[in-house]
């Protein structure tokens, strides 16, 4: 943020806290949906995984249309598995 005045540097700031926030609160709520529509086994293995220091992940993508969001897990090891996909509603089509 270089050549920003002080008062220009703060508004960024709290532009940015207010994003970063409301995206935080936006994936915990998708990948909640998302990993609750996985089969009991699934959501049992996620839980031992992470109980045993894994790390869920969320990615969206591709920018801008994020089109996609995907959970992921990364195990202590650094091993990624897929865990679910969904895409964005809007992009879905209903047929009868």
């Amino acid at each position: 943020m270089q050549n920003l005045t002080i008062e220009q540097q703060n508004h960024i700031s709290a532009q940015l806290r207010e994003a970063y926030a409301a995206m935080k609160e936006a994936a915990i709520r998708l990948s909640t949906i998302m990993i609750a529509l996985a089969p009991d086994e699934t959501r049992d293995y996620l839980i031992n995984a992470t109980v045993c220091g894994a790390k869920l992940v969320l990615e969206l993508g591709p920018l801008p249309e994020v089109a996609v969001a995907q959970v992921f897990l990364i195990e202590p090891e650094g091993k990624r598995q897929f865990v679910a996909a969904q895409k964005d509603p809007s992009l879905l089509t209903i047929t009868h």
